[in-house]
């Protein structure tokens, strides 16, 4: 494992103290998610791509899986953008959850969690999207380190705090996540060239099924809900 992977690993491990006994519930049915971002048909090359290609050794277990409401631990196929080959300044993870089967039978796709990182002073801010395979924001989470008055992070003292999935700020948020995985944006030049070439080999209909030709262009507004303070 690099040591970037391992740092991630690490980071997602320990971002939020471990949560005893607390239960870690599946995530909420389709008709309680609300807040669609956007439809299934533009995530669908996006899973094939990372299900297939993504690297199998991070997962999700702990405070921060008790916080995401997934299962401790929930193992991922999962694709990393370092903030060097990123333009906002954060880097980035698009994680697939492995729902396993019964013996002999493949794993299937359970859901998306997205992952931005960025430095605040001498901490970090991460934010955290759970977003189901039709396009739903099911989850969102924002947590910042927090320093004492000489600016040193107090570590374990930054409590996450959740956002209301129909919020202005979780819609942007999730959005920007969804704009770099799906059309390259936030990523330098050649970086996203080279992602949107290897997302493309996973965007070619089944035989006999012809794209609908709205499913390439970008997000459009009416697949997100009006944004509520």
């Amino acid at each position: 494992m690099t040591g970037l992977r391992a740092a991630t690993l690490i980071v997602l491990a320990g971002a939020f103290p471990a949560m005893e006994g607390a239960a870690a519930p599946v995530g909420p049915p389709r008709v309680l998610a609300g807040g669609k971002v956007v439809s299934a048909a533009k995530l669908a090359p996006l899973v094939k791509m990372v299900f297939k290609e993504g690297m199998d050794d991070i997962s999700y277990k702990g405070g921060i899986a008790a916080v995401l409401g997934i299962p401790d631990p929930t193992r991922t196929k999962t694709e990393l953008r370092s903030a060097r080959k990123t333009t906002d300044g954060r880097r980035h993870l698009c994680s697939v959850t492995i729902v396993p089967l019964l013996a002999g039978r493949p794993n299937e796709p359970g859901e998306f969690i997205f992952w931005a990182n960025r430095k605040v002073g001498r901490g970090n801010e991460d934010f955290y999207a759970r977003v189901s395979l039709d396009g739903f924001l099911l989850k969102a989470i924002v947590r910042e380190d927090l320093s004492d008055e000489k600016g040193y992070v107090v570590r374990g003292a930054a409590e996450p705090m959740a956002l209301e999935v129909r919020s202005q700020e979780a819609q942007e948020r999730v959005r920007h996540e969804l704009e770099l995985w799906l059309y390259g944006d936030s990523l330098k030049a050649k970086d996203s060239k080279k992602h949107l070439k290897k997302l493309a080999r996973f965007n070619k209909p089944a035989p006999g099924q012809k794209l609908d030709p709205g499913e390439d262009g970008r997000l459009a507004d009416e697949e997100a809900p009006a944004a509520e303070d």
